[in-house]
Parts: C-alpha cells; sequence; structure tokens
C-alpha cells in the first residue's frame, strides 16, 4: 500500500499533460482543500490525545500517559491524513473518468501504467480492463 502525502505525487496524474493535470487537480483539490485535509488530521490527532489521556491516566503514570497519548495523537494524524488522500484519490479517478467519458483512459486505474500507444483491452502490467464504456460511467455514478 503506497503512502501519498501530496496531490502532485499522485500516480493518475503522471501521465496527463500539464493542462490537464492543472484542470483535475483544480476540480478535485481546490486552494482550500490541503489547509481542510491538515486541519482535520490534527483535529483527529487531538481527539485522540484527548480519549487517551482520559483513560490511560487512570492505570499509567503521568509521564507515560504523555508518551502515549502523544503517540497516539500522531499516529491518528498520519492515518486520517491518508484516509483523507485516499477520499480525493478516488474523486480524482471519477473526475478522470468523467472528464474521458466515452474514450479510453492514458492511464491504468488499476497500476497507474501508461496507456498511450496500447493498443489492447487491458493493462499489460496488471491486465486490468482499461476501455470505459458510458454504461461503466453511469454505474459509478450510482453508487
Amino acid at each position: 500500500m503506497a503512502l501519498y502525502w501530496t496531490f502532485g505525487s499522485l500516480p493518475e496524474l503522471n501521465h496527463l499533460s500539464e493542462r490537464e493535470r492543472h484542470h483535475v487537480l483544480r476540480t478535485c483539490a481546490g486552494p482550500t482543500v490541503y489547509f481542510r485535509l491538515i486541519r482535520t488530521a490534527i483535529f483527529y490527532g487531538l481527539a485522540t490525545a484527548a480519549i487517551c489521556l482520559t483513560i490511560v491516566s487512570r492505570y499509567v503514570p503521568r509521564d507515560t500517559t504523555l508518551i502515549v497519548s502523544g503517540i497516539a495523537a500522531v499516529l491518528t494524524v498520519i492515518v486520517s491524513y491518508q484516509f483523507c488522500m485516499r477520499i480525493i484519490r478516488a474523486h480524482l479517478r471519477l473526475t478522470l473518468i468523467n472528464g474521458f467519458r466515452g474514450e479510453r483512459l492514458p492511464i491504468c486505474l488499476g497500476c497507474g501504467y501508461d496507456l498511450k500507444g496500447i493498443e489492447g483491452d487491458e493493462c499489460p502490467e496488471c491486465g486490468k480492463g482499461v476501455v470505459v464504456r458510458e454504461e461503466e460511467h453511469h454505474t459509478l455514478n450510482r453508487k
């Protein structure tokens, strides 16, 4: 499982032109998304620390409680940030599918392989089907 720390590190963007990349990022990750992402992760980290302080302080010394709460908070911040990045990545993939509606995507959504110039209906890297049909688009939007 790969960890993504910035929107630019998402593999789906590597094979798009600069204009396409800019449009997709503007659509999926507007200027306030990073702020909201970090704010959400820190909120969950602080909430975890508070809960951990309340529970652990009953059973262990104060110094240990602070260390345990701090570690729990940092881990929660990292996990919640990654979870939010996965949601943004899913939104980015739907934006790509909508943008290339009825056309073949330039990348494989399974592994990120560059499909430009590839003739078949399957990704040569992972074997996933690469043709997006109109009916598949409607099915994805209903979920």
